[in-house]
């Protein structure tokens, strides 16, 4: 399958999973970079749009980087670095709350079960997965600053959407947002960059390799 046409459907998937378990290790691992580098960013005296611009520009360039490095030997590697990343990521958090969720379940079972894709050496399964990962930060981008913040606007209720369990925090773009322009309108535009940076940056597929 051409990556125009994978890379969308795999994204889209993603999206429309985003708040239910299947998900989970992909959402924890968006939300491990963004909390890291948002947190970072506050830490060094960045406030405001500033603040939240460099997040969005670190989600973006990862998205890139881990696609990039999806067209290399270590393709296979992404998909277990990722999901080991975020759930270190969320062990550390639900150890600090002394509380044990479905999502963290979840994210030890993904997390399980991409060691077993890992040590099978199911190539196919492991770079798909990888580009999961790779996808993830755009995906939590698109979705935490257009799609999601325009459905309440409209009324509707994040944690109703058939098969989510859990609603994603919003406030850290719209909290630190202070520029010229409607944070739905930025990210419109970050939409169309996402679209074209993984389009570009996507491993092509074998038929593509030898054409």
């Amino acid at each position: 399958m051409s990556r125009y046409v994978r890379i969308p459907l795999l994204f889209m998937a993603l999206s429309v999973l985003w708040g239910t378990p299947v998900a989970a290790p992909f959402r924890v691992f968006a939300e491990a970079v963004r909390g890291l580098v948002y947190g970072g960013a506050g830490a060094v005296g960045m406030d405001g749009g500033m603040r939240v611009l460099v997040t969005m520009a670190v989600l973006l360039g990862l998205l890139c980087g881990l696609l990039l490095l999806g067209r290399t030997r270590h393709a296979e590697l992404v998909a277990g670095l990722c999901a080991l990343a975020g759930t270190l990521w969320h062990m550390v958090a639900r150890i600090g709350d002394r509380t044990f969720t479905g999502e963290t379940a979840a994210v030890l079972a993904g997390l399980a079960l991409l060691l077993v894709f890992l040590l099978l050496k199911w190539r196919g399964i492991n770079l798909r997965m990888g580009e999961g990962f790779a996808l993830s930060p755009g995906v939590l981008l698109l979705l935490e600053t257009v799609v999601l913040p325009q459905l309440e606007r409209w009324g509707v209720t994040i944690s109703k959407i058939p098969g989510w369990t859990m609603s994603p925090d919003l406030s850290v773009w719209g909290s630190g947002w202070n520029a010229g322009v409607p944070l739905w309108v930025a990210g419109m535009v970050l939409a169309v960059v996402t679209a074209v940076l993984m389009l570009l940056s996507a491993p092509p597929s074998g038929s593509e390799k030898h054409g």
